[in-house]
């Protein structure tokens, strides 16, 4: 079966790292679906309250998250994002949040999209 081709999300990277087990990969994807889209209301609501600690810490947890699916370019952002976050005030700050912020919704929803896909 050929594997979907994701814009951030590293399929061959969660195969290794569920060991292949289909069933391991299942609790993973599940987990990631359980704990991830609330580390980013977090960031989203640090952003919004302009707490730039809060930000950081946020977009730490979301970067140790990302590790796990491979998700190298989402993971670099929020690096980023994570450096930046408590200089909230400045328009390339601001950018880099928004940019790593966009880029783990859209890995959350390749992520649904596999489960769905693997429900098949």
């Amino acid at each position: 079966m050929k594997q979907q081709t994701f814009l951030y999300l590293d399929e061959e990277r969660l195969n290794e790292q569920s060991l292949n087990n289909r069933h391991m990969r299942e609790e993973l994807v599940n987990t990631f679906l359980l704990h991830f889209p609330n580390l980013i209301t977090r960031a989203e609501k640090a952003l919004l309250q302009k707490d730039g600690n809060s930000l950081a810490r946020a977009f730490h947890n979301l970067k140790a998250s990302l590790g796990l699916f491979g998700a190298a370019d989402v993971q670099t952002q929020a690096a980023q994002a994570e450096k930046m976050a408590t200089d909230i005030y400045s328009n390339e700050s601001l950018l880099t949040v928004h940019i790593a912020l966009a880029k783990a919704k859209e890995l959350v929803k390749e992520v649904e999209e596999l489960k769905e896909k693997t429900k098949s």
